[in-house]
């Protein structure tokens, strides 16, 4: 006797498309408000995004690219670790990722093994990823950043995404930090540092420098290092990821004081 199959509902192409856009264009609404939104998703911005998501508030993390975890997917010098250098090690641990003590307080860590970890961590925690997203603009409000103008495609116009507190963690691109220096709203020359000097110390300059810069505005990882215009940012991502952990902190910090106050 024949075997009888069961039979899934057929589906065409429009059919997946309209419920990929529906799920979508959803889930995007739900977004548009958020405690958080965080720009770029790199070291210390997943750091962030984790920590924070996994304390219940709503994250939403905004990338250029088209993938997440920037130069962890390729290690130290295009090759496949990078280094971690101490205390750094206990966010490792924390993770559950595995590392090996090259000198001491130094260790070799998988560049793509770390990103994987923080996505997962992140996303698992419920964070949401916009990749493909570029900022347009900073909103202001009340003499305080309260979200972003987002665009994820060169034909859509910009769209505005409120939060309670914006992490800029762009890097060189310091994408926030600049609109608020273009309009004057920052002044980075409070900040500089004479890097040729700090060659050993950059690491430690970055995460103490990880704060908030501009009501609403913190600034994290290597854009810290642009606001303190050193070239160099250490050994490693060491410091990147303690630095998205302190924005983590900090953030939580804002959100709480702003929840208050309304």
């Amino acid at each position: 006797m024949p075997r009888e199959i069961s039979s899934a509902p057929r589906m065409g192409a429009p059919d997946i498309s309209e419920l990929i856009l529906d799920k979508f264009y959803r889930t995007l609404k739900e977004r548009l408000k958020n405690d958080v939104l965080i720009i770029s998703a790199g070291t210390s911005a997943l750091v962030a995004a984790w920590k924070l998501a996994e304390r219940g508030y709503k994250v939403t993390v905004l990338e250029e690219a088209g993938y997440l975890g920037g130069s962890l997917w390729v290690g130290e010098s295009f090759v496949s670790h990078t280094i971690v250098t101490s205390p750094a090690e206990r966010i490792l641990e924390e993770l559950g990722v595995e590392y090996e003590e090259v000198s001491a307080g130094v260790y070799w860590v998988n560049g793509p093994l770390l990103a994987a970890k923080l996505i997962t961590r992140a996303l698992e925690a419920g964070a949401w990823f916009l990749n493909f997203a570029s900022v347009d603009d900073v909103l202001i409000e009340r003499g305080r950043v309260a979200g972003l103008l987002v665009r994820w495609s060169p034909v859509q116009g910009p769209v505005g995404m409120r939060a309670k507190v914006v992490i800029d963690a762009s890097g060189r691109d310091a994408v926030a930090l600049r609109r608020l220096v273009e309009r004057g709203l920052v002044d980075v020359r409070a900040f500089r540092r004479p890097g040729i000097e700090l060659r050993g110390e950059t690491g430690e300059l970055i995460v103490e420098n990880t704060m908030e810069v501009y009501p609403g505005l913190i600034v994290s990882g290597v854009t810290v290092a642009e606001m303190l215009g050193i070239a160099e940012i250490g050994p490693g991502v060491g410091p990147l990821l303690l630095s998205g952990e302190k924005a983590a902190m900090e953030a939580s910090r804002l959100v709480e004081a702003e929840r208050e106050s309304l």
